[in-house]
């Protein structure tokens, strides 16, 4: 592995309130700080469970604990956040109208939102132009997201504000909540007597015309969550190929599971590193609990959390020829937590 000059983290869906999720984001919060250490954070909505003051008060104290600077360095990470379905109506579902009490997502974290693109530089060389959309504004009903005509003419409008003209290598990069295409995980009861209805709120309502816009737009990376499931994707149109926009989707970071409450073995979060030799390559991570041995001899289950996934193969592409290469080894972060990864290799524009 070559040396990694940023770091970029992808969170979505943590659910402050939710049952179990106070544990689960207290080793989430400890492996970030210790171990991933990125240059920026970006969570993807549904930070809370439903839009109750104690919630929200909750969740930004600990979104503003990763904005600390990292013990020994003087680097202070950057925090993007963009609202879900849950952040706005009770419990992800619009019945009709908003959630009438107490002050809303804005009041609490209209700082963290990046409305028009920002840039912000990370590493030696490169510029992020970050930008965050809410889903929800045109929610009509449950579940459902949509972008006004509105919101997809500021898309195309992708001129950053402010950073150092040191940074050269511009990375366009759009936080939204609910899906721009299927995930084929989300598919296998597509029989289902709900199926249907879960589908349509699964996905913005306008998805040709939000990924029109985001190709006219030249952003190169757009995250998500929402439905729990990780997934990568890249959308082009046969008039501009040489421009197209990678979709990743992040599962719930902190394990949780609807109608159950945060579990271990649901956690999963991205990270993204930009290695010297001029690639991007995503880790996909997923929490496990460990096998450990007392004194008895007797077999025990560690009660913090530790972070691994599973190794698939992928195809890494490079950002300058765009040819194929081989998959780059990983090593641990740690000695005490294992940590195999999913690498993924996105292009970088220089503009």
């Amino acid at each position: 592995m070559t040396r990694v000059l940023a770091r970029i983290l992808h969170l979505s869906d943590l659910h402050f309130g939710a049952k179990n999720q106070r544990v689960m984001w207290r080793d989430l919060a400890h492996h970030i700080r210790n171990d991933i250490r990125p240059d920026v954070a970006f969570v993807t909505g549904d930070i809370v469970d439903t839009p109750k003051t104690k919630y929200f008060i909750e969740a930004k104290s600990a979104l503003g604990d990763l904005k600390c600077a990292y013990e020994g360095e003087e680097r202070t990470p950057h925090v993007f956040v963009c609202p879900g379905n849950h952040d706005r109506y009770f419990y992800g579902n619009r019945f009709g109208m908003s959630w009438p009490w107490g002050k809303h997502f804005d009041y609490y974290f209209g700082d963290y939102m990046a409305r028009q693109p920002v840039s912000v530089d990370i590493g030696q060389s490169l510029r992020l132009a970050v930008a965050a959309i809410d889903t929800t504004e045109n929610c009509r009903y449950f579940a459902r997201g949509g972008l006004s005509e509105e919101t997809l003419k500021r898309l195309e409008a992708t001129v950053a504000h402010g950073g150092n003209e040191k940074h050269t290598r511009t990375l366009y990069v759009l936080l939204m909540h609910h899906h721009l295409v299927p995930i084929a995980e989300l598919e296998r009861n597509h029989d289902g007597f709900f199926r249907p209805f879960l589908n349509a709120t699964t996905m913005v309502s306008n998805p040709g015309s939000v990924l029109q816009t985001l190709t006219n737009g030249k952003y190169d990376i757009v995250l998500h969550g929402h439905e729990h499931a990780f997934n990568v994707a890249r959308y082009a149109r046969v008039s501009d190929t040489a421009l197209n926009t990678t979709i990743i989707a992040a599962p719930s970071s902190t394990g949780v599971v609807t109608g159950k409450g945060s579990e271990i073995n649901e956690s999963r979060f991205n990270v993204l590193d930009l290695d010297a030799d001029e690639t991007l390559w995503l880790s996909s991570m997923r929490g496990t609990t460990t096998d450990e041995k007392n004194k008895s001899g007797e077999s025990k289950v560690n009660v913090r959390c530790c972070f691994k996934t599973l190794t698939f193969d992928a195809l890494g592409i490079c950002a300058r020829t765009r040819a194929r290469t081989p998959i780059k080894g990983f090593a641990g972060f740690t000695s005490t937590r294992k940590i195999s990864t999913f690498r993924y290799c996105a292009p970088i524009r220089t503009t």
